[in-house]
């Protein structure tokens, strides 16, 4: 299966997590999550201007978490073929829902470091 660069370091992050309690614990409490993730990654993170990342441990057994994102901005965003069809056709929450789930990051490719690893 082939990932995208955001959909990589996702599954690398919450790998990683899984696997050290440690660095769980660190990236949960960290006051900038993102320099702690561009450490273990080969794709660096890198997101928009005024935007911050929260990391939530939720992997209670005991809890459901709902996340709420805020709704995307369909009249702005850059739309691909399939999306503008959709604008067209009437499907503007399907559209909304689509537009959600896109990452709001952006990952560059760097050399990778001696020290990076991929946890699987």
């Amino acid at each position: 299966m082939n990932f995208t660069p955001e959909q990589e370091v996702l599954r690398t992050i919450i790998s990683k997590c899984w696997n050290d309690d440690l660095f769980k614990h660190e990236l949960v409490n960290s006051s900038d999550p993102v320099s702690l993730i561009n450490s273990i990654v080969d794709e660096k993170i890198e997101l928009p201007e005024g935007i911050e990342m929260v990391v939530v441990d939720q992997t209670s057994q005991d809890e459901i978490h709902i996340n709420i994102p805020a709704e995307p901005d369909v009249l702005s965003a850059e739309l691909t073929e399939k999306e503008m069809e959709m604008v067209t056709g009437g499907s503007m929450n399907e559209l909304r829902l689509q537009l959600t789930n896109k990452p709001k990051f952006s990952c560059r490719n760097v050399k990778p470091n001696v020290s990076s690893r991929r946890f699987v």
